[in-house]
């Protein structure tokens, strides 16, 4: 009997099974989800898919848009990617750079998910309390970093197909 070489599966895909369900369930029922469709339309946003013959289709479009809306739901957690080769104190990243750097588009994070907000006094004679948290403080450094890195070249390779 011949001997199996096992060999690990390299899985260079980041949501994609998320992805094609979602364009899957709304293809098949758009209704439901028609108010979180209408930024297809708004702004002139319907034009993007009535030009003239070109290489992608409206399903390219579709499926793009649908990935860059779950790109933008991992800002809120618990969705997160461990980072370095210390596995006690590693940092933590963002999916979307983790699917950057796993496509050759950037070598090294641009972006690390904050710890716990740092605390800030409050200002002179509000409350008898020392310092405060904001409890939203990772969750909006993650939108922000998010929100500009969506106008960049490196979101826009990983958005449209990225070829190797």
């Amino acid at each position: 009997m011949r001997g199996k070489t096992s060999e690990w599966l390299t899985h260079e895909y980041f949501r994609t099974y998320r992805i094609a369900n979602a364009v899957d369930i709304i293809t098949r029922d758009p209704f439901p989800y028609l108010r979180d469709l209408e930024a297809l339309t708004v702004d002139n946003g319907i034009y993007s898919f009535l030009p003239n013959w070109q290489k992608d289709s409206a399903l390219h479009k579709f499926i793009r848009f649908i990935a860059d809306d779950i790109l933008m739901s991992d800002i809120d957690g618990p969705t997160r990617v461990p980072f370095g080769t210390d596995r006690i104190h590693s940092k933590w990243i963002l999916p979307v750079d983790a699917a950057m750097m796993s496509y050759g588009i950037t070598r090294a994070p641009l972006f690390f998910i904050p710890d716990t907000p740092t605390l800030h006094a409050p200002p002179e004679g509000v409350g008898n309390s020392a310092h405060s948290e904001d409890p939203h403080y990772v969750t909006n450094a993650c939108y922000d970093y998010l929100a500009d890195l969506r106008w960049t070249q490196v979101y826009e390779d990983l958005i449209i197909t990225h070829r190797r």
